[in-house]
């Protein structure tokens, strides 16, 4: 049985209850964004991350209780020759390592660590990965879990809350955005691609709840994700 730990996060990811005029807010009082560890960005982890790969060593410093500027993580990502989030490097292998996480989770885990280390800031690899290390009684398995609070707090801070295109959050995978709607236990049913006047491409997913009532139209920017496709 998975237990999953993320208390900050899914509390603030309570999407459903927008349906019903509720907020969406997202607290941060447990997840540091403006950590000490601007991972890969200083000299030493930048030559680590060379030696043991990205995500390898963003597990180690979570692991070693440092913590994470996570925004900064995602930003340096997304402007990295590492974010290729429609290339068969990650989306493919992706797609396969989360079909055998249930019978040899040991195995994918390897893989989808492997994965972390060319997508390290996708929210959907880490989440996948905790997942298969908690199966496989992984004892990095709560370090992942961190990482996760760490990668969703920073989706969701500077008031983005996914209601609307002028707070969408920005996803650096298609599989972000089912991650966020599954944690917050909505089920897309119709999927648009919209632009704004300036040129900025979202997703706008229609939701239900888990019990079959209506959800929010949550909104994704999709922007970075699509000119990254483009080049």
């Amino acid at each position: 049985m998975r237990v999953l730990f993320f208390s900050v996060v899914v509390a603030g990811l309570a999407l459903c209850s927008a349906a019903c005029g509720g907020t969406l807010t997202t607290t941060t009082d447990e997840v540091s964004l403006g950590g000490t560890a601007d991972v890969g960005a200083t000299p030493a982890h930048a030559s680590r991350a060379r030696e043991i790969g990205p995500g390898e060593l963003l597990l180690d410093t979570v692991g070693g209780g440092e913590e994470v500027d996570y925004a900064s993580l995602r930003a340096r990502y997304m402007s990295s020759a590492d974010f290729a989030p429609y290339g068969p490097a990650v989306t493919a292998r992706l797609m396969d390592a989360r079909a055998q996480t249930f019978a040899t989770p040991a195995a994918a885990l390897d893989e989808l660590l492997a994965i972390g280390d060319i997508a390290y800031a996708d929210v959907c690899v880490w989440f996948t990965a905790y997942a298969a290390a908690v199966d496989a009684s992984d004892d990095r398995a709560e370090a992942m879990g961190e990482i996760v609070q760490g990668l969703l707090a920073a989706m969701f801070s500077d008031g983005r809350d996914a209601l609307t295109p002028e707070t969408a959050v920005v996803v650096v995978s298609i599989g972000e955005e089912y991650t966020v709607l599954g944690l917050s236990r909505l089920n897309s049913v119709r999927q648009s691609l919209v632009y704004d006047e300036a040129g900025n491409a979202y997703d706008a997913l229609e939701t239900v709840a888990e019990e079959g009532s209506p959800g929010p139209l949550v909104w994704f920017d999709v922007t970075a994700m699509l000119a990254s496709a483009e080049e």
